[in-house]
């Protein structure tokens, strides 16, 4: 039985880039995703909002999502959906155009730009901010994309996750001012988490050995994006997912790309989920999800 389906956003680098190199027997050490791995039929979106309806629906056996989407998507389904492993950490940083931000407590009295407003990128940096005591002012865009194409200096702070912070980079000579990762570690026992795969119930109890045989190309996928950086780049604007490899090539090390399971997956994301849930309950499904959403072997 070939894998249905696998579906995944990829507004987050990482999300994209470790669907396409998989460590293999080859010779050459790497197998295209798209190209080597018939038994997996990928599809790959550019907005959370195409996930929720085709993944309800069953369409899809596994799919790359927001961590918080993957939790609302639990309730909604009932329990049909279980998280199998983590693949982003944190992917936000706050990007300066000119030479006035090198700390949190620069941003006082300032003006932030930033995407994300009513989902975690707006939850962390209101957090953060509170537990540093920093007043400024949040202006959010809905474009992260567009967002980093008008930074300049004088109007250049802002709020971005990878891959938006290179094309910034790029585009205006901005710096990253702030790893938000970093100073989140300064102030809170939990780990910012963004992005995960889960697995359809059913498809996991019925094929047990697709689903592992797949974990491990993924898992493989990821430790080949870490260590040959220049041929993931490679990848991802030859499939269209960066518009040029020197975009992604500088991107993909301040990705945080990982690969987690079993009970640390588990324990990592629980703390994560417990934060959000106190930031806005319905940003998780209105409830904490049960035990029963960690899939365990």
């Amino acid at each position: 039985m070939k894998l249905k389906n696998f579906i995944a956003y990829f507004l987050l680098l990482c999300l994209s880039v470790t669907l396409l190199a998989s460590c293999s027997d080859d010779s050459d050490g790497k197998v295209d995703f798209f190209e080597g791995h018939d038994d997996y039929r990928l599809t790959v979106v550019d907005t959370p909002d195409l996930l929720t309806a085709t993944v309800l629906r069953g369409e899809y056996d596994v799919a790359a999502l927001p961590i918080n989407l993957a939790a609302t998507l639990y309730q909604k389904s009932e329990g049909e959906l279980q998280i199998v492993a983590l693949n982003t950490l944190s992917v936000l940083y706050i990007v300066d155009a000119g030479d006035t931000v090198h700390s949190l407590e620069d941003l006082e009295g300032k003006t932030i730009r930033a995407t994300g407003q009513g989902s975690t990128p707006e939850y962390i940096l209101s957090a953060l901010l509170d537990a540093a005591d920093i007043n400024c002012t949040v202006e959010y865009v809905a474009d992260g994309a567009a967002l980093a194409a008008t930074v300049v200096e004088g109007d250049g702070i802002c709020l971005l996750p990878q891959p938006n912070v290179t094309s910034a980079i790029v585009s205006s000579g901005a710096r990253i001012a702030i790893d938000i990762a970093e100073e989140w570690a300064k102030y809170f026992d939990t780990e910012i988490i963004q992005g995960c795969i889960v697995v359809r119930r059913d498809f996991a109890e019925k094929e047990p050995e697709l689903l592992a045989q797949f974990l491990a190309d993924y898992k493989a996928s990821i430790e080949s994006v870490n260590s040959d950086v220049d041929a993931a780049a490679a990848l991802c604007e030859k499939h269209q997912i960066i518009p040029k490899a020197a975009i992604a090539k500088k991107a993909i090390p301040d990705c945080n790309i990982v690969y987690v399971d079993g009970d640390e997956m588990a324990e990592r994301t629980a703390g994560f989920l417990e934060f959000l849930y106190e930031k806005n309950p319905a940003s998780v499904g209105g409830k904490l999800p049960d035990e029963s959403f960690y899939f365990k072997k």
